[in-house]
């Protein structure tokens, strides 16, 4: 099972090592995807579509 704490940190626990394995798997291939977007966007020019305009 994979539950995030108050700061976005994943908490897997599992019955086996094996299931523990597998379910990070899971998490890292998540968050990397998350990543990978984040960084392409900027090259694509959609940085600005992510980011809400900042008023004083």
């Amino acid at each position: 099972m994979i539950t995030r704490d108050a700061w976005g940190i994943p908490q897997v626990s599992a019955g086996s090592v094996l299931e523990v394995a597998r379910e990070q798997g899971r998490v890292t291939a998540r968050d990397r995807g998350w990543q990978a977007r984040g960084r392409a966007a900027p090259g694509r020019g959609h940085l600005r579509r992510g980011l809400r305009r900042v008023r004083p």
